[in-house]
């Protein structure tokens, strides 16, 4: 994804045309026309990263919630009225709600203990508790600082994962993302964890990348 600079609040301000330009776009969104939804991208990111930046300041972070933000743009279209709103409008909604959540579970995960990550998990799923071999290996304190480290929605992904024992289409449903992004970020979290922790110690998680 390309970065697209930092823009003022007022610098993008949407006219009418841009109005009935975005509708127009999001009519053909509808009708599952991808090159809608690039055009919409190029034409209203800089103001979604704004707005996603001022909550995580984080590139990566922001990176990975305009993302988040597309895709639900893509599966939401149908339920824009532009009655009730414009599309700009429509758009920087969702990804505050997005970055505020994004922002919120990387402070709760980045100070859990490892006794909370065993909480978060528990909530995420009531099935038993993980699987023997992942959870002696969390055990590590080396580990658990890897894990630590990684962006928010890697270690989310990786506790639904690994913890909660979701395969990855039950860990796209219940996280709204596209199966090949959560296959994609699982296996990038993973290959990280390799490189600080050394082939043996990831391999005691029983992942498999």
């Amino acid at each position: 994804m390309r970065t697209p600079p930092v823009a003022a609040d007022d610098a993008l301000a949407p006219g009418a045309a841009d109005d009935a330009r975005h509708v127009e776009l999001i009519e053909r969104i509808i009708a599952r026309d991808e090159h809608a939804l690039t055009a919409l991208y190029d034409e209203t990111v800089a103001r979604v990263w704004s707005v996603v930046w001022r909550h995580t300041q984080n590139s990566a972070l922001t990176e990975e919630v305009i993302g988040d933000v597309y895709w639900q743009a893509w599966r939401q279209a149908p339920r824009f009225d532009p009655a009730r709103g414009r599309p700009l409008a429509w758009l920087l909604a969702m990804a505050r709600s997005r970055a505020v959540d994004a922002r919120r579970t990387e402070q709760r995960l980045r100070h859990a203990s490892i006794e909370e990550l065993d909480d978060i998990a528990a909530a995420a799923d009531p099935a038993p508790g993980p699987p023997e071999s992942f959870s002696v290996a969390l055990e590590a304190r080396r580990l658990h600082e890897a894990l630590a480290r990684l962006e928010a929605r890697q270690r989310e992904l990786v506790v639904l994962a690994f913890f909660s024992g979701l395969t990855h289409d039950e860990i796209a449903h219940r996280t709204a993302l596209p199966l090949g992004t959560v296959k994609s970020r699982i296996r990038r979290a993973m290959a990280t964890l390799r490189c600080r922790l050394g082939d043996g110690a990831t391999a005691r998680t029983g992942a498999t990348v």
